[in-house]
């Protein structure tokens, strides 16, 4: 967790002041935690709950920082009596980070305040990592409009959110490169003997250096340590010209101390996940600590180095320690906060919580399971946990509800590092893509998602380091899209982690190839040009079991490499149709066969010269289409002379559709099943012959 050293923020009752009758005031200013200096052109932003009826939702983001780092705006009706509103001020810092100062308006009782933001700024001394791949997101759309940052690896960026998202840059000035002035930062660690060791962290090319270190000694060097004669804090400065005449200076204070003055740091730990109770262990170095105060962020405060707390209800809180050295660190004081999450709840999970996330403040209100108004679906699945919403702001009768579907991708119990997850709906009769998440760290959101039934396929992505190792999955643990489990989405089904297929190690002589194309050379009216590209197929052995798999090329060319002798099944694998398999057998005397050719059409069936193609056994019986909303085919493969008995029943184990007898005189035989009369849902085709008993899933939409 970083570091990072906050003021509080506190509330003042106006006397000198008189705003606006019934406005809430906001003012306040933004620095440099460590080099104290202002931030200028920093976005603050503002906003509120839905707690005031009178007042409803507020938000403002264009408010900016000044020369000096001060804000001011004023929130029109927010000082109005009624009920407490909170007031939510928020900065980003140089990772991006929302920090969040908290107010309230006590029942109208106030009607200003005050937040002042100490953050990392973008030139602070010691963030000197420059790029963060893992903040590269593809999720993110840049606007194209030019508002040129200068990047700390030299480059002058088209917008700020190109820099983060598009280059993962850290760190950057407004302007463009070379139009910045020059730096004087530095920064001084403690050594032996009172002495204290200073380093230039500008960026500049300098002419010159002036240090004042404020005992009445001075040096020129570039990074000079000193000795003080007496044990204080000074005041040391750093004056520099750099090569084009710019001059800049810098001052801070300087504790000089027997030993080093405590840090502030903290650990916790609770009983579970749903606990409010929390025991805080306050670290730094105690010996040279003279006192610890808490900040739990609920009201409530300690004084004890390792207190316990229990919070009053589950959320998100912001704990800060204060840290006091004693008289040989002159009294100084340091802090550390970080986030607390407590209890999650049916409307909530705290592990899908992630302050990190790059949430604009657009506001585009949902209504949490919680009853709050938030900023926007970001805002309440990332920084508040809310699993589920709905679209508008609480008591404006929004939208059916919406919830969030978030999981992992694995592979061997182990996080996925490059991965792809599709996001697929089937509730108009058909399936079809609503969505798809990248993650470089095995964890996916699919946020604002309405109520309804789903699947969810995930692959690694070439850039993953087990790349070939393992195939396109679908939930939970299948390769194929009529085997997937059902996603109810509602409160209560939200997590879903898909354990990835391995596939095998192969080396032989042989080589499997083929082609898929459209049926009679018609392509489906509901399918793009590009449709034939990038279809999974996989290579399985004789029983079905996954070897390799691969994609088809541009024209639907897909070749199997390094295969050894055996026979295998070919399978192409679309989502929505039931497929054919090829079976094939290298052999000495057949070392390459590369004339499978699958041809699309409402199913996909191989037809080649001299190679055995037929359903694979785990489709003896094919449903279509499945979803269906009037009429379901069943299709019975290998059946000649076959008598069954075929009936429908809902998963309770009810018969919905009376049996009936059916006798199959073909190689495959097709059964219309008339569903019309059926409530939509997930139901069984139950079929009886003189082997037993089979169910197929059949999902009936409305």
């Amino acid at each position: 967790m970083k570091k990072i050293t906050l003021l509080s923020a506190f509330l003042i009752l106006t006397s000198c002041f008189i705003f606006a009758q019934n406005n809430f005031h906001l003012s306040g200013t933004v620095s440099d935690s460590i080099s104290g200096n202002p931030l200028e052109n920093y976005n603050v932003y503002v906003y509120t709950d839905s707690a005031q009826p009178a007042m409803g939702f507020y938000y403002s983001d264009n408010t900016v920082t000044d020369s000096t780092g001060y804000y001011e705006f004023t929130i029109p009706g927010g000082a109005s009596t009624g009920p407490n509103v909170n007031y939510y001020v928020v900065v980003f810092d140089c990772i991006s980070k929302p920090i969040i100062e908290f107010l309230q308006n006590h029942q109208g009782t106030v009607n200003s305040g005050i937040a002042d933001f100490e953050i990392c700024g973008v030139s602070s001394p010691g963030n000197n990592f420059c790029v963060d791949t893992s903040q590269i997101s593809q999720n993110v759309f840049c606007p194209s409009i030019y508002e040129p940052v200068c990047g700390c690896d030299g480059t002058t960026y088209h917008n700020e959110c190109q820099a983060r998202y598009m280059y993962g840059i850290t760190q950057f000035t407004y302007g463009i490169c070379g139009s910045s002035a020059c730096s004087a930062d530095f920064t001084y660690t403690l050594g032996l003997n009172d002495t204290v060791n200073f380093y230039y962290t500008g960026n500049s090319s300098i002419a010159s250096y002036q240090w004042d270190f404020g005992d009445g000694n001075y040096s020129t060097d570039p990074n000079p340590s000193h000795h003080f004669s007496s044990l204080n804090t000074y005041t040391t400065c750093l004056t520099i010209t750099d090569t084009s005449g710019c001059v800049d200076v810098f001052c801070q204070s300087v504790h000089v101390s027997q030993s080093p003055c405590p840090q502030a740091y903290f650990t916790y730990s609770n009983q579970n996940s749903n606990s409010l109770e929390f025991t805080f262990y306050g670290g730094g170095a105690p010996a040279n600590t003279a006192s610890w105060h808490w900040d739990f962020g609920d009201g409530d405060s300690s004084n004890l180095q390792v207190p316990s707390h229990t919070f009053g209800t589950a959320g998100i809180y912001y704990v800060c320690l204060t840290v006091y050295g004693g008289t040989s660190c002159q009294n100084a004081s340091d802090t550390y906060c970080q986030y607390i999450y407590t209890g999650q709840n049916s409307c909530t999970d705290t592990t899908i919580i992630d302050m990190t996330a790059a949430c604009n403040f657009i506001y585009s209100p949902v209504c949490g399971c919680d009853g709050i108004t938030y900023t926007n679906d970001c805002v309440a699945t990332y920084y508040n946990g809310v699993i589920s919403y709905t679209t508008g702001p609480c008591g404006s009768g929004g939208s059916s509800n919406h919830f969030s579907i978030y999981g992992s991708v694995q592979h061997n119990n182990v996080n996925a590092d490059y991965a792809k997850v599709y996001l697929y709906s089937f509730q108009t009769g058909f399936m079809f893509t609503i969505d798809t998440a990248y993650t470089t760290n095995g964890n996916y959101v699919f946020h604002n998602i309405a109520q309804g039934d789903y699947i969810l396929k995930a692959e690694l992505l070439p850039s993953s380091s087990v790349y070939y190792d393992f195939a396109p999955t679908y939930y939970m643990s299948t390769l194929y899209w009529n085997q997937a489990d059902i996603v109810v989405l509602d409160s209560t089904a939200n997590n879903v982690d898909i354990e990835l297929i391995p596939t095998s190690l192969l080396s032989g002589p042989g080589k499997i190839g083929g082609n898929l194309s459209w049926q009679n050379g018609l392509k489906l009216s509901s399918e793009s040009e590009e449709a034939l590209e990038n279809v999974p197929v996989f290579l399985l052995d004789s029983d079905g079991e996954m070897l390799i798999f691969t994609y088809t090329a541009a024209h639907g060319d897909f070749i199997f490499d390094d295969i050894p002798y055996g026979s295998y099944q070919v399978y192409v694998e679309w989502l929505g149709k039931e497929s054919e398999a090829a079976y094939v057998t290298i052999s000495s005397d057949n070392q390459t066969v590369d004339n499978i050719e699958f041809y699309v059409g409402e199913t996909i069936f191989a037809n080649t010269t001299g190679i055995q193609n037929q359903i694979l056994q785990k489709n003896l019986y094919t449903v279509y289409p499945n979803p269906a909303n009037h009429f379901a085919d069943l299709l019975i493969h290998n059946s000649v002379n076959e008598h069954y008995e075929i009936s429908i029943i809902d998963v309770f184990g009810k018969r919905v559709k009376e049996s009936s007898v059916e006798t199959c005189i073909n190689d495959r035989c097709q059964i219309r099943l008339n569903v019309s009369s059926l409530s939509a849902g997930i139901y069984f085709i139950e079929i009886k012959n003189e082997s037993g008993i089979q169910l197929e899933k059949l999902i009936i939409t409305e």
